[in-house]
């Protein structure tokens, strides 16, 4: 019998319904079959068809499970009331589940980053989780469970909170629509399996999910995301000082996501100026971990795939560095501050320009990705001369942050290249101002179009693909921190894989990693 205020909540399997939209079946989410529109496809203003044959009518308010409109209270508090055996036990997705949008989230800026979101991992079995879009239209049986145990001092708001990251957040991560399975698996499973062993990356994924359900403007305790966000961060320095075996593959993946949950900072009113020199330390964090966990515990951990990046060939984006920011740096003198910092200026540019030279491609997840894994790359002498807010080191993460606006359809990006570019802008001397000029035209354009137009000088350049380019596991592999694409070897480390042999990539067992961010 149920506990008053707590009402028992039945966990049994459901069969799936053929009766769908077409696109919530190709989307693998649950239809609720409302006619003539469904509410998935309301919310992302498309049309609706459903299949040709003879459907029974939607049912109607107040007659069966209010899926369509309850709030999540948990991981297993989806269900209002005893499930019908034609009703799903779980929902696939919780935003599936919101009542109305905020007038300031639209349902296509919603959506936009959302992908159609599987159940929980926790005790979760099907026969085929990465069928063809066809395999969605055969009944299948899917069993949910909740998860094995609650972690210590779980309340109903953490646990909606696990779940709501193993539902959506977790898929925070990927690159448009170009999601790879194997990480899907790390971020949704993997990670979170880990989490239970280790508090602070716990904290770490509960203050995430909370940043992101404050993004679509759900309700979270105000006090509770900020308190998952200190403790994340406590937890995670203090890990670092006792330095464990056994946390080594927490730390890892904690130092991933605390690069997004540091961009919450972004949004306060109080911010700290220049606060990105702030995260683009925090971001070179993750190649301070990776040398300080020795390479066999990331690949035994199987969180190597999470730390792939594409290569670089340096030599060739060097060409395409804009004429007036390689003139700034060849153009310093004897006896300027800078001149005994050419070298890492440079450094710099030629990573920034291996972002105008794979826009030459269009508008491509690849390039998404280059932006987004920008500051993991560049050189610890740049890294220092932009903790010292020098104007040239400014000036080139400037025209960086103008890229960074090209992923602001990436939730945890809105807003932060603005932030950015404004507080450059106003620190740097008049002097510099004329190097500004694209950064500062930047500031408050959105279309991805119009800002690879101005970056690029041309107004009248189109994209070739748009968006269309897709991200395959090919793209991606351990790079270190001069563009090389590398892998592990026991006796000698990470060896460049140009100069590896065929005996050496054997001896390896043809497994390209990717290399350790620069740091």
């Amino acid at each position: 019998m149920a506990t008053e205020g707590k009402p028992y909540h039945a966990k049994r399997p459901h069969r799936k319904s053929r009766l769908g939209c077409h696109n919530c079946k190709l989307r693998r989410v649950k239809c609720d079959e409302a006619k003539p529109s469904c509410r998935n496809c309301t919310l992302r203003k498309v049309t609706c068809a459903y299949p040709s044959s003879s459907h029974p009518p939607p049912q109607q308010p107040g007659t069966g499970p209010a899926l369509a409109s309850s709030p999540p209270s948990g991981l297993s508090g989806a269900v209002t009331g005893p499930a019908s055996a034609g009703a799903s036990a779980f929902p696939a997705s919780p935003l599936s589940m919101r009542t109305a949008v905020s007038p300031a989230v639209t349902p296509s800026s919603l959506l936009l980053t959302q992908r159609p979101s599987p159940a929980p991992s926790f005790g979760s079995r099907r026969g085929s989780d990465r069928g063809s879009s066809n395999s969605s239209d055969s009944t299948e049986l899917i069993m949910v469970d909740e998860p094995p145990v609650r972690f210590a001092g779980a309340d109903e708001h953490d646990m909606r909170l696990l779940w709501f990251y193993t539902t959506e957040t977790y898929a925070s991560f990927a690159v448009e629509s170009s999601r790879l399975h194997h990480v899907d698996d790390i971020l949704r499973s993997d990670i979170v399996r880990l989490a239970f062993q280790s508090p602070f990356l716990m904290d770490c994924i509960l203050g995430l999910s909370a940043m992101h359900m404050q993004s679509l403007q759900m309700m979270v305790p105000v006090s509770k995301a900020i308190t998952y966000r200190a403790r994340a961060f406590f937890g995670y320095r203090k890990a670092i000082e006792r330095a464990q075996p056994k946390d080594y593959p927490a730390l890892l993946a904690c130092s991933l996501l605390l690069c997004v949950l540091s961009t919450e900072l972004f949004r306060e009113p109080d911010m700290k100026p220049l606060y990105v020199i702030d995260w683009m330390v925090v971001w070179r964090g993750i190649g301070l971990i990776m040398e300080f966990v020795p390479a066999e515990a990331l690949f035994s951990s199987g969180l190597d795939k999470l730390f792939s990046r594409p290569a670089f060939n340096l030599n060739k984006a060097a060409r395409y560095i804009p004429n007036n920011l390689l003139f700034m740096i060849m153009s310093i003198e004897e006896g300027d501050e800078d001149s005994a910092h050419v070298e890492a200026y440079y450094g710099a540019l030629k990573f920034l320009g291996g972002l105008y030279l794979e826009m030459e491609a269009g508008i491509s997840p690849v390039l998404n990705l280059r932006i987004i894994t920008f500051f993991t790359f560049l050189p610890r002498p740049f890294i220092e001369l932009s903790r010292k807010h020098r104007p040239r080191a400014l000036i080139i993460i400037a025209h960086y942050l103008a890229f960074l606006k090209m992923v602001e359809n990436v939730w945890w990006l809105v807003g932060i290249a603005d932030r950015g570019l404004q507080d450059i802008i106003d620190h740097v001397g008049p002097e510099w101002q004329s190097l500004l000029t694209v950064p500062r035209a930047a500031v408050g354009l959105y279309d991805k179009v119009e800002l690879a137009k101005l970056i690029k000088g041309n107004h009248a350049w189109e994209p070739a693909e748009f968006d269309q380019v897709a991200l395959h596991p090919n793209n991606l592999s351990m790079v270190n921190n001069v563009g090389e694409e590398v892998v592990y070897d026991k006796q000698r480390g990470w060896v460049p894989l140009a100069r590896t042999t065929a005996q050496d990539s054997s001896s390896l067992g043809s497994q390209h990693y990717p290399s350790p961010p620069a740091v």
